[in-house]
């Protein structure tokens, strides 16, 4: 299910619920069923959100009160980004590729290797957007955050990191990105410098957000979210 906080933390309300069925923990939202790991996003008020699991991978349009807009098939579901012109990003993990879709789920094009330039994308994860408009992915396969344009040609790589997951990246252009073998968080310069490392009370982080100079990390191993001024906490 998905819990929506206010600013200060406190619970205002749930969207769907929690149901165990073959085993296999599910979360339904007003009729859609979505395994795994979902990713979600937020732009202009409509809630997108994926599914990673072989058994259901989709992205989902929604409404902020969770009602349903349109869905599509997308063979993926690891990470979400929209552009300027509202094309969706999703990156495959399985596959290595990013596909991008249109508002209404069509399929534009794909970002893989023959794309890049012959850079292969590994097992990619999340996926940002620097100031530039330059696309950062975490691929976890190569341990690294590859930066492609926003038609996939390659332009660098940067990081030596453990299970690269999520990325956000301020207006800067600082990169934050959680690494869930190592239980931290990396931050890089907008060169790819790495200047910082944050672990604390970090168990498996996964996803993280960046809003109004806060950063939000989704804390998976101890089911909680954590959350930092990036300022004044971090650095």
């Amino acid at each position: 299910c998905l819990y929506v906080f206010d600013s200060k933390g406190y619970p205002k309300k749930t969207v769907g619920n929690r149901t165990l069925n073959d085993g296999l923990l599910f979360k339904c939202t007003n009729g859609i069923i979505w395994y795994g790991e979902p990713s979600l996003i937020i732009k202009n008020n409509i809630l997108h959100l994926s599914s990673s699991s072989l058994r259901n991978m989709s992205v989902y349009r929604l409404t902020l009160e969770g009602d349903t807009i349109n869905s599509f098939f997308s063979s993926g579901g690891s990470g979400l980004l929209i552009d300027e012109y509202n094309r969706i990003y999703v990156s495959n993990c399985s596959g290595n590729k990013i596909d991008v879709f249109n508002h209404n789920g069509g399929h534009l094009f794909s970002i893989d290797g023959n794309v890049t330039g012959g850079c292969s994308l590994e097992s990619p994860y999340g996926l940002a957007s620097d100031p530039l408009g330059n696309i950062h992915v975490a691929t976890s396969g190569s341990n690294t955050i590859k930066v492609i344009t926003k038609e996939g040609v390659y332009i660098r790589k940067y990081g030596d990191l453990k299970g690269p997951r999520g990325i956000a990246i301020d207006v800067y252009g600082y990169s934050f990105v959680t690494e869930y073998e190592g239980n931290c968080i990396s931050i890089f310069d907008p060169q790819g410098n790495k200047i910082h490392t944050v672990g604390g009370p970090l168990h498996k982080p996964f996803g993280l957000a960046l809003a109004n100079n806060v950063l939000y990390i989704a804390n998976s191993l101890a089911n909680v979210v954590l959350k930092y001024g990036t300022c004044k906490h971090l650095f």
